[in-house]
């Protein structure tokens, strides 16, 4: 594997972050907007947190 290879395989690995990031994040936002304990609200923070880690 030489170096331009790695480059690529970063790069695509940071472009599949960047969607998949953007829709954890619009479900995060929608459920935002519907759940008003503070409590759920921390949990859905906190589980999309989880999920792109």
């Amino acid at each position: 594997m030489n170096v331009w290879n790695a480059i690529e395989s970063v790069g695509w690995t940071l472009v599949h972050f960047l969607w998949q990031g953007a829709a954890v994040a619009l479900v995060l936002a929608v459920l935002l907007r519907i759940l008003r304990s503070p409590a759920s609200r921390y949990s859905a923070g906190a589980i999309s947190l989880a999920v792109l880690a």
